[in-house]
């Protein structure tokens, strides 16, 4: 009897050590598991703040493409305000030119007028002296 006492402690005390194995073994899983999850939630959450970030830096990116853009925009318009402008100002320069030339032609066609009827004038005169010369011919004879 004592022995079969002894032998169902020996029975119940392995039966303790296992159940304790088993509970020792189940709260490792059970810590490897957290460790796991935990791990999981952090790769998570850097997977999502990378996702942010890689966007943030496409945000920013497309803001820059945008500013560019604007600036490449307004450069042109600049410069077709200033093409604009060039040809706006030649063309007053070539009808300024056109005017000087056609107040120049003016002038010229004016002092040739002027010298035409001073050439007329003048013989005009020279006749008048010449018939002046001729009747004191006939005068004197």
């Amino acid at each position: 009897w004592l022995q079969m006492e002894e032998w169902l402690q020996m029975e119940e005390w392995l039966q303790m050590e296992e159940w304790l194995q088993m509970e020792e073994w189940l709260q490792m899983e059970e810590w490897l598991q957290m460790e796991e999850w935990l791990q999981m939630e952090e790769w998570l959450q850097m997977e999502e703040w990378l996702q942010m970030e890689e966007w943030l830096q496409m945000e920013e990116w497309l803001q820059m493409e945008e500013w560019l853009q604007m600036e490449e925009w307004l450069q042109m318009e600049e410069w077709l305000q200033m093409e604009e402008w060039l040809q706006m100002e030649e063309w007053l320069q070539m009808e300024e030119w056109l005017q000087m030339e056609e107040w120049l032609q003016m002038e010229e066609w004016l002092q040739m007028e002027e010298w035409l009827q001073m050439e007329e004038w003048l013989q005009m005169e020279e006749w008048l002296q010449m018939e002046e010369w001729l009747q004191m011919e006939e005068w004197l004879h």
